[in-house]
């Protein structure tokens, strides 16, 4: 009974909602996981934002940091579990105050 319990929850837990993208895209916790859609997504971009997440892998290239990249009129699952737009406060604006998601909301 346990063990099924747990894979409900683990499996209820995989389909939530974390990211709302503009263009209607709707991504759950586990499309973030290797293999998942987002995680594809992410392994794809090309430009300077495969770049910089390229930059930013693992020490040994087989390990991936959990990466959301964000853009105005997304929205993304904040901490009080309701859904907060991105907006132009969200990002680091040149005055030297800390953009909206490195402060920690």
């Amino acid at each position: 009974l346990a063990d099924a319990q747990a894979l409900d929850l683990e499996a209820e837990y995989l389909d939530q909602e974390i990211l709302r993208k503009k263009n209607g895209v709707v991504y759950k916790v586990e499309d973030f996981l290797p293999g998942g859609d987002y995680y594809s997504v992410l392994s794809n971009l090309g430009g300077e934002r495969g770049q910089l997440l390229a930059l930013h892998r693992g020490p040994f290239n087989f390990v991936d940091y959990p990466f959301i990249v964000l853009e105005l009129g997304d929205w993304i699952l904040g901490s009080g579990g309701f859904f907060e737009k991105v907006t132009e406060e969200w990002f680091y604006s040149g005055n030297g105050n800390s953009p909206f998601w490195f402060a920690g909301a």
